[in-house]
């Protein structure tokens, strides 16, 4: 299933063609094998999607080649509480039999929903292809309880701006953008081809602000670059909404059709104003608002996405005839002989920004006033405006809100889905093959955290749902809200990965049963009853699919070598365990082939058709823009947006529904995350692009590049502190302590602490250990990360702007 296309390659030497799994981002590249040894990899630059690479795919072959890898299945023989697992190697059919006869066990006597599995971040591993096929694994088993990092990670943006736009954040056009928004992210380290493409759209002649604590290697090409005090994010974008409607920024045309705006809000109740309070007549739910030119109150109806006068039935478009108030107050009578009194969804946006002047913001983000007013005029007028936002938006107590209030900013200037903006590009049509119809009824309700956070990743509305490390913890330990009994890892490193590690191992190590499979022994895999050995994204084959705005590609991740001792690919494990638990009629009797070409049926091609082209199956997608306008073909009546209402909501009426404030209204954070005479410091996170989260510290290339824990501060911040750069540090929170490196750097906001997470896996062909992941003599952040300080919406953790100190230490990690 390779490919030697090379010419005048000797009969030893093989180039073959595949694509890199090292993160998300999937490059295609040219991998070398000599005389059967893995050699060098680079950029496949004449794939339709090729060109970038970074350092973790140029060191792919030491990975591969890692004597700290697992070889072998193995079973534990001393009790969890013991430092050393006592692993012994057994046999594949042993582990296999053994792994299906605990979980049938456990399901048994305690429910399907009492076994929980888990798979790392899709950006920082290489789940993205072998995550469907264990998401139909769990569906199947019967549990809900499927655990993620989404919810720390990506979920705000990639799910929970559905709350707003009735999509995720769609895919930023920046080569055609006027102007482009980063916010809490470094495109060069987390996903290059977003680096690529805002390269591309600077050459083009678009205007470039960043949103960031740190400068970032974007920083020397922005326009504006806002270096924002973590944890106040929510009060820039108030911020620069208020500058935004202050200084009639806004798309009148867009925000007046196109968005709940014009809705009235009752004053009393703070709910939307519906047509049946006043008339006692329901047909269907109906939102009223104030008509401009007849004056009187008019009803908008989702069915027909369009607003009629209350004397007439005819439904018509907010035209000569209808033109709805935006920044209106009005005294209404309802139907029970009480007035009340409403205004607008704009004007009680207006007005609930109107104190998030320029000097405001400036006090409590450490931004500049004039700042914040250019950066509001940049992105108004030099349009169409892109943004893309990730981490730096995802972990705090507000991070719902955040989102919220940055996709209403976006909504405002209305450029959603144009060219140049954020655009809904089309899929390649696929079967479903998550297998979420097979989940049992009733058993999303089951769901951890479902009914504490209804709208959250473990909402019992959602399909592709996680649940959260804290609610695993706290089922595991007090058996609420019921017993949690067994685990079972698909990579991943749980308690290194989320906050409260010790807490963490403290459940791991009073599970019934916990298997694991992986590349590496890890922290997490340490309280593993069965340990099992995983083949690398090189050494396995799949068959793979992405989108990059208008192009759509279908390719064979092609096996570079076979896998050296008994490790094995997961996709295969799971169709092996899916057979043995009884399952095989769902994984189709345990042929992968046969599932692929399920898969790819709706594209007219099967898995050999892919597995033919070296280079994969190109599928040209033709992009529309403003989908929302466009007309149903059976209603003929405009699609507008997936929401409730079917208009892009500013009033979010499903938050009013669940009880959440329905306007992204600011809230002084808690007590816990303002600093203090002894924590005067805040501390967050950032990630180098050498290493995802914890993984590939023990490839000497990439080690030699970043050999330290690094903590970086201000250097007025280090003189505050009385250290110095190239001390070791203690970083303390309320939680304990954990050591770093300290680096200065005068491009970083002042008082504030950088460290990273994942800290743990030595390096053993350049004579490093490993780190102790557990305790304050290592450099693992997430000890020191306290998990009940979460977002009351999205169950996100606090992991930025957590108040810290600094000192001076003589011992190194």
């Amino acid at each position: 299933m390779t490919s030697t296309f090379a010419q005048g390659s000797s009969s030893d030497k093989e180039q073959i063609r595949t694509y890199c799994l090292m993160c998300g981002t999937r490059c295609p590249v040219i991998c070398t094998v000599d005389k059967g040894t893995f050699t060098k990899v680079i950029p496949d630059k004449e794939h339709p999607l090729g060109g970038t690479f970074c350092v973790k795919g140029a060191a792919a072959p030491e990975f591969v080649y890692d004597p700290m890898r697992l070889k072998y299945p193995m079973k534990r023989t001393n009790p969890k509480s013991a430092t050393d697992p006592g692993w012994v190697r057994i046999s594949w059919d042993e582990a296999l039999d053994t792994i299906a006869r605990k979980l049938v066990g456990i399901r048994e006597r305690y429910g399907a929903e009492s076994v929980v599995f888990y798979r790392p971040a899709l950006g920082g591993s290489a789940s993205a292809d072998y995550q469907p096929w264990l998401q139909r694994l769990v569906s199947a088993f019967g549990s809900p309880n499927y655990a993620k990092t989404t919810h720390i990670c990506n979920w705000h943006k990639d799910v929970g701006s559905k709350y707003t736009y009735g999509v995720g954040i769609p895919e930023p056009d920046y080569e055609n953008s006027g102007s482009i928004l980063i916010w809490g992210t470094n495109p060069n380290n987390t996903d290059i081809r977003h680096a690529v493409g805002i390269e591309k759209g600077l050459k083009n002649g678009a205007k470039l602000v960043i949103v960031d604590p740190r400068h970032i290697q974007l920083t020397p090409k922005a326009d504006i670059h806002m270096l924002v005090r973590p944890g106040t994010d929510l009060a820039l974008a108030l911020g620069l909404i208020n500058q935004v409607i202050t200084n009639q920024l806004y798309d009148r045309e867009f925000v007046l059709r196109w968005t709940n705006a014009p809705f009235l809000i009752r004053k009393d109740t703070q709910k939307l104003l519906t047509e049946e309070e006043i008339s006692g007549v329901s047909q269907g739910t109906r939102y009223l608002g104030w008509d401009s030119k007849t004056r009187k109150l008019i009803a908008y109806d989702p069915k027909t996405v369009s607003y009629s006068r209350l004397d007439s039935a005819a439904q018509t478009l907010p035209t000569q005839e209808i033109e709805p108030s935006l920044d209106y107050e009005v005294t209404v009578q309802l139907i029970d002989g009480r007035s009340v009194k409403c205004v607008t969804v704009f004007k009680a946006l207006r007005e609930m920004v109107a104190d998030f002047t320029p000097q405001l913001v400036a006090k409590s983000t450490g931004i500049p006033a004039n700042l914040i007013t250019e950066a509001a005029r940049v992105l108004s007028a030099s349009r169409p405006l892109s943004y893309y936002t990730y981490n730096g938006l995802e972990q705090h107590t507000d991070a719902m809100q955040i989102n919220r209030a940055v996709c209403i900013l976006y909504g405002l200037i209305g450029d959603f889905d144009q060219r140049g903006g954020n655009v809904i590009y089309p899929d390649i049509p696929l079967n479903a093959i998550a297998g979420f119809d097979l989940l049992p009824p009733g058993a999303r309700e089951k769901r951890l955290g479902a009914k504490d956070r209804p709208l959250s990743p473990s909402g019992a509305s959602m399909r592709d749902a996680a649940v959260s490390a804290y609610a695993i913890y706290e089922a595991i330990l007090n058996e609420k809200p019921y017993p949690v009994k067994g685990f079972v890892s698909f990579g991943g490193n749980l308690i290194v990965s989320n906050g409260d590690t010790i807490l963490g191992a403290k459940s791991l190590e009073n599970l019934e049963f916990y298997v694991h499979v992986d590349l590496y022994e890890n922290p997490t895999s340490k309280y593993a009853d069965i340990l099992l050995p995983a083949a690398s994204s090189w050494e396995t084959e799949t068959i793979g699919k992405w989108e990059v705005r208008d192009i759509g590609h279908i390719q064979a991740r092609r096996k570079v070598v076979a896998p050296e001792y008994e490790r094995r690919g997961d996709i295969q494990i799971i169709f092996e365990l899916a057979v043995r638990l009884g399952l095989g009629d769902k994984f189709f009797d345990g042929n992968v082939e046969k599932a692929f070409d399920y898969m790819l049926s709706p594209t007219g091609k099967n898995s050999a058709d892919i597995r033919g082209s070296s280079m994969g199956v190109t599928f040209p997608l033709s992009p529309t823009y403003k989908k929302y306008r466009e007309l149903d073909k059976v209603k003929k009546v405009p699609i507008g947006f997936e929401t409730p209402t079917r208009l892009f909501e500013i009033y979010s009426s499903t938050f009013e529904k669940f009880g959440y404030d329905p306007l992204p209204r600011y809230k002084a954070p808690p007590e816990r995350l303002r600093e203090t005479k002894k924590f005067p410091l805040l501390l967050t996170a950032f990630k180098p692009v050498q290493f995802t989260h914890g993984s590939y510290r023990s490839i000497p290339s990439l080690r030699k590049q970043f050999p330290e824990p690094l903590s970086f501060v201000h250097p007025k911040t280090a003189k505050q502190m009385n250290v110095q750069d190239g001390d070791w540090v203690e970083i303390r929170t309320e939680m304990g302590s954990v050591k770093a490196r300290l680096r200065c750097d005068d491009g970083i906001i002042e008082g504030v602490v950088f460290g990273q997470e994942g800290w743990w896996q030595g390096c053993e062909q350049l004579g490093i250990p490993s780190y102790n992941a557990f305790d304050s003599s290592g450099s693992n952040l997430n000890v020191i990360i306290n998990n009940k300080l979460i977002d009351p919406v999205s169950g996100s953790v606090a992991m930025r702007g957590i108040p810290c100190t600094l000192a001076k230490t003589s011992v190194t990690a």
